[in-house]
């Protein structure tokens, strides 16, 4: 890629079919281009998770990262130090990037890619001014490509993140702990993620 903006880890397979259209230029589809149904008709729903240490939130993070489906993307929310990077790594295990590749935050080239059971994108936009930098990137097939991405400081894209996703807020409670706010894109994820979070022994609570 041009100016060494872009990286590339290779792992395991991962799929790299392009089915689908992606948006010419930095802009939000009415339609996510994996979905048939109208955006914003999902109820709001919440899964809340007390994370006392790094054990936890890479556990919450694999879990997270075996529910995901091509197309979907995760946006990580939370201020510097919230874990963020450790969510990205913990689902891109989970999706089968082999422990010996390291899953670093690309804050100054702002994509990593990885091989894995899906092709997975993990984005840091924290040093990105305007979204037209991400031109000369491949960002329209992270977004709304066949993989899975994860976005650190997501608003940073505007209008160019996708409605329909995961979104994953982090606050710093103390020095190891955090509240976890889980949005699944789905009515099912949602009802996959409490059922899975029973047998996890992590404290958490479901909000609608």
């Amino acid at each position: 890629m041009p100016g060494g903006l872009h990286s590339r880890c290779r792992g395991g397979r991962g799929s790299r079919r392009r089915r689908h259209p992606r948006p010419s230029r930095l802009g939000n589809p009415s339609r996510h281009p994996h979905r048939d149904r109208p955006i914003g008709a999902l109820p709001v729903t919440v899964v809340i998770v007390r994370s006392r240490s790094t054990e936890d939130t890479l556990r919450l993070a694999r879990l997270i990262g075996s529910l995901l489906q091509p197309g979907d993307v995760v946006a990580l929310w939370g201020e510097l130090g919230a874990g963020k990077t450790l969510m990205a790594g913990g689902i891109a295990r989970s999706l089968g990037v082999p422990p010996d590749v390291p899953v670093t935050s690309p804050t100054f080239t702002f994509i990593n890619e990885y091989e894995g059971s899906l092709h997975f994108y993990h984005l840091d936009l924290y040093r990105l001014s305007h979204p037209d930098e991400l031109e000369t990137l491949p960002w329209r097939e992270a977004l709304y490509g066949e993989g899975a991405a994860a976005v650190e400081w997501p608003d940073r894209l505007g209008e160019a993140l996708p409605e329909e996703r995961w979104d994953i807020h982090l606050a710093i409670m103390d020095e190891h702990s955090r509240d976890i706010r889980v949005r699944p894109p789905r009515p099912q994820a949602f009802r996959e993620l409490c059922n899975r979070l029973k047998n996890e022994g992590l404290k958490w609570e479901a909000d609608a």
